[in-house]
């Protein structure tokens, strides 16, 4: 593991190796400055003088054959390197498409920058006035010249509107957008770019969309992560002479908020008690994290409705 640090102006890595020998896991500590090259490794003999690596142990010896680490990663197959155990990124399937929206985004703004009207005007009206002045600027960028061949013509002004593809780069945007959101599991249509910026959705999600089968997918892995990591937290805490039994059951509740609409849900849960298809504590349990048995006992003695 890796943890970069700053000290003094100077970077410096600290590398952390656990490796299991002899029956135990052992932490190594290594401290690399990496200012210039490919880094130089820093003697132990001079870790006291660096601020946050006094007290460092070179080695650590845990005692245990349980790892003191866990590893977070995604509920996604690996396909980019499969002798790598570390998982994928939620959009690693899908840079091309990120590529995509770069270069349409590009030509979006391009599109502009080419299609400003321009006015071509006869060269005889790029004279000076009697007073020195030009009838045109030569130097706005509205104006130009007409080719020697249209001397002729006569319009001595001719106006040029160039047709901007509005529409069709903001639907190559939303397209790409949609397989973006797509290929990530978040469903079609997540994404949109509407009146010059790009939106998210912010609806309840379903129990049957692209989004909320996403999210339970990837759910299973970490929750496992999740109590591996308390697990190891306990027994650290044995260790200090903390009395914490690392076998205790542990759950985990998930909140979906980032992705659901909370303030709504909530709104429709109080009109259900309103409406008496809800009772108070089952309300109360829902949103203040109690047991149907602690939201019965914190419930106001008048209160039965909330508003």
């Amino acid at each position: 593991f890796e943890f970069p640090k700053t000290i003094n102006g100077t970077k410096y890595a600290h590398i952390q190796i656990h490796k299991l020998e002899s029956q135990e896991y052992v932490i190594e500590n290594h401290i690399v400055e990496c200012s210039s090259g490919s880094g130089r490794e820093v003697p132990k003999e001079k870790w006291s003088a660096l601020k946050g690596f006094e007290n460092l142990a070179p080695v650590v010896r845990t005692g245990s054959l349980q790892r003191q680490f866990t590893i977070d990663k995604l509920n996604i197959a690996n396909n980019l390197d499969e002798d790598n155990p570390m998982g994928v990124a939620l959009f690693a399937n899908c840079i091309d498409q990120m590529k995509g929206v770069d270069i349409v985004y590009d030509s979006y703004i391009n599109e502009f920058v080419l299609g400003r009207k321009r006015i071509f005007v006869a060269p005889e009206m790029l004279s000076f006035s009697a007073d020195g002045s030009p009838s045109f600027d030569e130097n706005d960028i509205v104006f130009y010249r007409l080719p020697e061949e249209m001397k002729n013509e006569s319009d001595p002004v001719h106006e040029i509107n160039m047709e901007l593809r509005s529409e069709q780069h903001n639907k190559a945007l939303n397209d790409n957008l949609n397989i973006i959101s797509s290929k990530c599991g978040f469903g079609t249509e997540h994404y949109k770019f509407e009146n010059g910026q790009v939106t998210t959705a912010t609806e309840v999600i379903s129990e049957n969309s692209d989004m909320y089968r996403t999210l339970r997918k990837h759910e299973i892995p970490l929750e496992d992560t999740l109590k591996e990591l308390i697990r190891i937290i306990c027994r650290l805490g044995k260790v200090l002479g903390e009395g914490v039994d690392e076998e205790t059951e542990i759950t985990i509740d998930f909140d979906d908020s980032i992705i659901e609409d909370k303030a709504s849900e909530r709104q429709q849960d109080r009109q259900d008690l309103a409406a008496g298809i809800m009772r108070p504590e089952e309300y109360r349990a829902k949103w203040y994290g109690e047991s149907q048995e602690e939201a019965l006992k914190n419930l106001p003695q008048q209160a039965q409705v909330i508003e």
